[in-house]
């Protein structure tokens, strides 16, 4: 931690406080990671800075494991939005749908689980059914994920992209990207704004 602000109380009623931690896309640097679009360029996530501001309590985030980057992707991790770790308020448990790694189970893309948003954890008291009335499935049995409902998951993580962004994540021809686009705004799935796309 390099600066804290005073303690106040969050509306749940808990302390918080607004602390800097290291960026973890750039690893506190504060120039791009990848060198785009050029050696000198200023990280997109920290502007700069080499760190963020973020509110305690704060736990690591489980979908890029505290990297701040979608592996094997010059991208920023969707549920953290590159800085490595996610407010969560306590108490918390492992989430039951990811087992606690973030990632939506089978899911080829390494998208962040739709239950707890790539934390890995879920707030405690949150209302749980039961077991038996709901039988866990496993990642081998999990419905595989359709690719509307992927690039909306990706929208709702990642608010504020385009048909390009969908297009290099999704591995899309340009026309493929937007006719999927289309048919979303259309679904009322997702809402547009001069090209760019955010959750509906």
């Amino acid at each position: 931690m390099v600066y804290s602000t005073p303690r106040f109380k969050h509306p749940s009623g808990e302390p918080r406080e607004m602390v800097e931690v290291r960026c973890a896309y750039c690893g506190g640097r504060g120039v791009d990671p990848f060198g785009l679009p050029g050696p000198e360029s200023n990280c997109s996530v920290c502007g700069g800075k080499g760190y963020n501001r973020v509110m305690t309590p704060h736990v690591v985030c489980a979908s890029c494991g505290g990297t701040g980057k979608q592996a094997g992707r010059r991208l920023t991790c969707s549920a953290c939005k590159g800085r490595g770790v996610i407010t969560v308020r306590r108490p918390t448990v492992s989430c039951s749908q990811c087992q606690g790694t973030g990632i939506q189970p089978g899911d080829e893309f390494r998208l962040p689980c739709t239950l707890c948003s790539g934390r890995g954890v879920v707030d405690k008291e949150r209302p749980r059914v039961s077991e038996a009335a709901t039988p866990r499935r496993s990642a081998e049995t999990a419905r595989p994920l359709s690719l509307a409902d992927r690039v909306s998951a990706y929208i709702t993580n990642s608010p504020g992209v385009g048909p390009v962004d969908v297009q290099v994540v999704f591995d899309l021809s340009k026309s493929e990207a937007e006719r999927t686009l289309r048919n979303l705004v259309e679904a009322h799935k997702i809402k547009e704004k001069d090209e760019i796309y955010y959750p509906a």
